[in-house]
């Protein structure tokens, strides 16, 4: 979901904080303003404990990457999403993508009308420094990490 507020999770709102939200993309109002995602929900993964894991033990690891390399990524039927968008001048500068469900799990797109000179984007690994994006393609997958 793409939209003007930082936080995100929009399915756990009221419908008096949904109202003040402008909804930018991958998701469209009922009538009775009722939230419904457009097709672009693709498939869910997640990481499970193996068979035989104990997960009184997740603490006991050195590293997040020794822990997820314990458990084991189980993935439903289907294939990723694709959500496309087009953004115009009626955009702010800034949006943001996030998860429907739950809240803080995304980031922020700068959108730029056009640029004037070719942009350096040498400075992208300085700390506090965002990458920007003039259109857009959002893919959405699930992949797998490896350490």
């Amino acid at each position: 979901v793409i939209t003007d507020e930082p936080i995100g999770g929009i399915a756990r709102l009221t419908e008096k904080q949904t109202s003040k939200i402008r909804v930018l993309a991958g998701l469209k109002f009922t009538r009775k303003q009722q939230p419904r995602l457009v097709n672009n929900v693709g498939r869910l993964c997640k990481w499970e404990h193996a068979e035989l894991g104990d997960r009184r033990r997740d603490d006991e690891f050195n590293s997040f990457a020794s822990f997820r390399n314990s458990m084991n990524m189980m993935c439903e039927e289907g294939d990723a999403a694709l959500l496309q968008v087009a953004p115009n001048v009626t955009w702010p500068d800034v949006v943001y993508y996030h998860s429907y469900t739950t809240p803080y799990m995304g980031w922020k797109i700068h959108i730029v009308d056009n640029f004037r000179r070719r942009p350096s984007f040498g400075s992208a690994n300085r700390a506090g420094t965002s990458c920007v994006l003039g259109g857009l393609v959002l893919l959405l997958v699930t992949g797998v990490w490896h350490s």
